[in-house]
């Protein structure tokens, strides 16, 4: 399901709008992960700025990693 969300979202808006989405949304998207998919259930219990913080994380990877294809 939640591949479902981002795809529709990535769909419309630019990866960076994807995830700055309102935090409530991505913890329940986290949640929602979490409980599909016990590979991230470490991050169960976590608390909530943390997940928000691995998100942005990985976004400015992937961010910086399109950037670099366009580059090239």
């Amino acid at each position: 399901m939640l591949k479902v969300v981002f795809s529709v979202f990535a769909a419309h808006f630019p990866l960076r709008v994807v995830f700055q989405l309102n935090h409530h949304l991505i913890q329940f998207s986290i949640r929602l992960w979490t409980i599909q998919n016990p590979i991230f259930s470490r991050i169960r219990g976590k608390s909530h700025e943390y997940i928000v913080r691995e998100i942005k994380r990985t976004a400015n990877k992937i961010d910086n990693w399109c950037g670099i294809m366009k580059e090239s």
